[in-house]
C-alpha cells in the first residue's frame, strides 16, 4: 500500500472515531430535549460519515486501480523493487534470476535478472540438469 492510501487510511480512522463519538452526543442531545444542539450534533455527525464514505470508496478505487495496473505490468515495479534488494546484498560477481508466475493456465510468466540473457538461460540449464529434470528433450544441454 502506498503513503498516500496509508495516510488516507489513518486520517479516515481519526474520522471514523470522531463520527462515533457523534453518536454519544446525538444520543445525549436526544436526552435533553434540546432540540436545536441535537440538530446541530446530527448535522455534524452525518458530515463526518460522509467524509468516512467518501474516503472509503476513494481508497477502495484507488487500490484496485494499482492493483489493476500491477496485474497488467506483470508487477515489474514490485519484481524491479525487489531485484534491487537481492542484488544488493549479494557478494560481487554474482548474479541471480527471479521467475515469478501466478498459479494456473493463463499465467503469465515475469523474470528479473541481474545476468545477460546468454548467462541466465545457462543457470536455468544448470539447475534442471543437478535438479533431476534431464528428460528426453535437455539430452543435447550440456
Amino acid at each position: 500500500m502506498n503513503k498516500l492510501i496509508e495516510a488516507l487510511s489513518t486520517f479516515r480512522d481519526g474520522i471514523e472515531h470522531i463520527a462515533c463519538e457523534m453518536e454519544s452526543v446525538v444520543a445525549g442531545e436526544k436526552l435533553s430535549g434540546n432540540p436545536v444542539k441535537l440538530a446541530e450534533a446530527q448535522g455534524q455527525m452525518v458530515a463526518y460519515r460522509i467524509m468516512v464514505n467518501a474516503m472509503n470508496d476513494f481508497i477502495v478505487e484507488r487500490t484496485t486501480k494499482e492493483s489493476e495496473l500491477a496485474q497488467r505490468l506483470g508487477h515489474k515495479d514490485y519484481l524491479e523493487q525487489m531485484a534491487r534488494t537481492v542484488r544488493d546484498k549479494l557478494p560481487d560477481n554474482y548474479g541471480f534470476l527471479l521467475l515469478a508466475a501466478p498459479y494456473g493456465e493463463n499465467g503469465r510468466l515475469v523474470y528479473v535478472s541481474t545476468m545477460e540473457r546468454a548467462g541466465a538461460l545457462n543457470l536455468l540449464k544448470e539447475f534442471l540438469l543437478k535438479a533431476g529434470a534431464a528428460e528426453d528433450w535437455m539430452q543435447h544441454i550440456k
